[in-house]
């Protein structure tokens, strides 16, 4: 329960190609390349909104999406995949508190169950990006399935900065496709496209919780539900063409006869005769959560007739009317601003606290026993664990010795 994600869980199909290495020079690897293949653990990342109605008090829905992440122990060492401590749910702010606040999860036994959180447990940041967080630590229960998004997934400015991440990244989201949610549990769909625009600071967009902010762009098909999904960006070598223009760097083989026999030895020898450029640094292989994706940038279009014009039916929009419709162009919240709202005095004391008491929990565990408690309490047992029989059959034995009559 609440297991942190790792690249490798997205199981991306390998290949044998020669890479270089600025350690270990130029050598055959396996190398993840083209679509993820995504399993079961991602889709645990995932859960779905659901909401009441305000007459009947009914549940309705699922009406939104979200994503479990987590954060280590404050004092923990800065690495990816350590132990999350405090774990969250992420949503869209106009999905949770406005329209549906309760939690599903998945369930060991093929089923889900409902974490029923009240409107004011999600937190969200008056004004600020179109995300609502709520701590979920100590809702969670042995046998539901929690994978999460830890902190350290989060594709950060500096992270974006330092790897490059621009324009034709490879991306994808998880999420509720309203039409098909499931019925006994979560069934989670997947929608796949690219970075078309990095946030930006002097370009901001227009939020559909009304803020104006710094968004990502993906050129990517959503649809009602995956509001609050998680947006993740990926890059393997193959994919990686920034320096195609420049020529290439390094010229590497491409594999072709994998396996040559000389004096009895396999070796691995490339076909030098069909070369292929690769980017070959370990650091051009990653996935990251990119944001949380809140909407659509919407289309102005102009609805023009197809088919002939009908008698007696009345036209509902006319030629040359102006409409809006959805375009693909989906609209992310950057996932460094869920840290901001993590970063909220509510969330950092609940967290310190739980820290405090997770550590007084350990020190009344970890306190040695005094020994002459030990003593005092083993000695008489030692002695005689049958003290009370013994007794009770002596008294017995002198009843039975008395002489009668008195």
């Amino acid at each position: 329960m609440g297991h942190p994600i790792r690249f490798s869980d997205a199981n991306f199909p390998e290949r044998l190609e020669f890479r270089a290495s600025r350690f270990e020079g130029l050598g055959p690897r396996w190398t993840p390349f083209g679509m993820p293949r995504l399993n079961d653990i991602f889709f645990s990342t995932v859960f779905f909104l659901f909401g009441t109605n305000p007459k009947t008090g009914d549940l309705r829905g699922p009406m939104g999406t979200g994503v479990i992440v987590s954060r280590p122990r404050s004092d923990a060492p800065p690495h990816i995949g350590a132990p999350p401590m405090h774990i969250y749910a992420v949503t869209a702010q106009h999905v949770a508190p406005s329209w549906a606040s309760i939690i599903r999860l998945n369930t060991e036994d093929g089923n889900s169950r409902f974490i029923h959180l009240e409107p004011d447990e999600w937190e969200f940041i008056a004004g600020g990006d179109d995300l609502a967080v709520a701590d979920i630590t100590e809702r969670l229960q042995q046998g539901d399935i929690v994978f999460c998004v830890p902190e350290d997934l989060f594709a950060t400015p500096d992270f974006i900065n330092d790897y490059g991440v621009n324009i034709g990244e490879d991306c994808f989201m998880l999420g509720l496709f309203a039409e098909h949610p499931g019925k006994r549990k979560n069934l989670v769909a997947a929608r796949f496209g690219n970075l078309s625009l990095a946030a930006n600071e002097d370009a901001p967009i227009e939020q559909p919780n009304d803020s104006v902010r710094p968004s990502h762009i993906i050129d990517m098909h959503s649809r009602p539900g995956f509001s609050g999904s998680p947006a993740f960006v990926y890059r393997t070598p193959s994919g990686d063409l920034r320096h195609a223009s420049q020529g290439p760097r390094v010229r590497l083989p491409k594999v072709r006869n994998v396996i040559t026999t000389y004096g009895g030895k396999g070796t691995l020898q490339p076909d030098i005769e069909d070369w292929h450029e690769y980017v070959h640094e370990r650091e051009n292989t990653f996935l990251r959560l990119l944001g949380i994706h809140v909407g659509q940038y919407p289309e102005t279009v102009v609805a023009r007739k197809v088919t002939k014009k009908q008698e007696n039916i009345e036209d509902v929009i006319r030629d040359r009317d102006k409409i809006q419709i959805p375009s693909s162009m989906t609209i992310v919240v950057p996932a460094w601003q869920i840290s901001r709202v993590l970063n909220l005095p509510k969330f950092r004391e609940k967290a310190m606290q739980r820290e405090k008491e997770m550590d007084e929990r350990d020190d009344k565990r970890n306190k040695p026993i005094p020994e002459s408690a030990v003593v005092a309490q083993a000695e008489p047992a030692d002695a005689n664990p049958a003290h009370k029989e013994d007794f009770m059959a002596l008294l017995n034995e002198a009843g039975q010795d008395q002489p009668k009559g008195g």
